[in-house]
């Protein structure tokens, strides 16, 4: 008699074997606290606008780590979670640690009125429609790690608690590796 698994059963073992793997690996043992997943590809290229119209590309965010997150004013979970990210913010900026916010197509005049109700005390850019294929989004909101080196280390779908103390702390001995 043989048994086959189902394609949940598949993805169940899969995600289960991930998350063994980054508990056991030194590094990615945090990381996966906050339900991150590890992962290694090179940073897309891309060139989005912020809305005080300077223009980011990927050489933007290199020589430092990088919170790069994805989201809408229409999504409730991301607007939880913004202001444990301006938290979080306030202690990585000047710690030499990036963080942005990339809007999914909205206009800058919604995401301005938006921001009068609900700040972002960091830079907001407008996505665009090849935003979401290029950095391969899954979901709303959703959070890359960016290394200093360019490559995106880990990213989460759904909101967390961006300023719990040993993920900043996870964030900073980033700069140093």
């Amino acid at each position: 008699m043989s048994y086959k698994l189902n394609p949940i059963q598949i993805r169940r073992g899969i995600v289960l074997a991930l998350g063994l793997a980054a508990t056991l690996s030194g590094a990615n043992a945090l990381a996966n606290k906050f339900l991150l997943t590890p992962t290694e590809r090179d940073l897309p290229s891309f060139e989005l606008t912020e809305l005080n119209a300077d223009t980011w590309d990927a050489k933007s965010i290199s020589g430092k780590p990088y919170i790069v997150n994805f989201w809408a004013t229409w999504c409730a979970p991301c607007v939880h979670e913004l202001p444990a990210m301006n938290r979080a913010a306030e202690q990585l900026l000047d710690e030499g640690v990036g963080m942005v916010a990339v809007n999914v197509g909205e206009s800058a005049d919604a995401i301005n009125e938006f921001m009068q109700q609900v700040p972002i005390d960091f830079p907001v850019l407008l996505g665009n429609q090849m935003t979401l294929p290029n950095w391969k989004v899954k979901g709303l909101p959703t959070t890359f790690i960016v290394s200093a080196e360019g490559e995106i280390i880990a990213e989460a779908v759904g909101p967390r608690e961006w300023d719990d103390p040993q993920f900043i702390d996870y964030m900073l001995e980033l700069r140093n590796e």
